[in-house]
């Protein structure tokens, strides 16, 4: 990715008030701790964040805390 792009990313997720972040269907450990982590980050600078996931959290992830961020 260049600068260019990752300058473009940062000023909009700089200007949004509310952000979506949609993990890949049938969800992993991967997916939903990297999008939970993000999540986190954003919210910690400020952004109301939703994780949108299509199904419920697989059982085998329920140890993942999603501090309400999981809609």
């Amino acid at each position: 990715m260049n600068s260019e792009l990752l300058l473009q990313i940062a000023k909009r997720l700089a200007a949004a008030g509310r952000i979506a972040i949609l993990p890949h269907s049938n969800v992993d450990g991967d997916a939903l701790g990297a999008s939970l982590a993000l999540a986190l980050g954003l919210t910690s600078i400020g952004k109301k964040v939703d994780v949108l996931l299509e199904e419920p959290v697989p059982r085998s992830l329920d140890f993942l805390h999603d501090g309400g961020l999981i809609r």
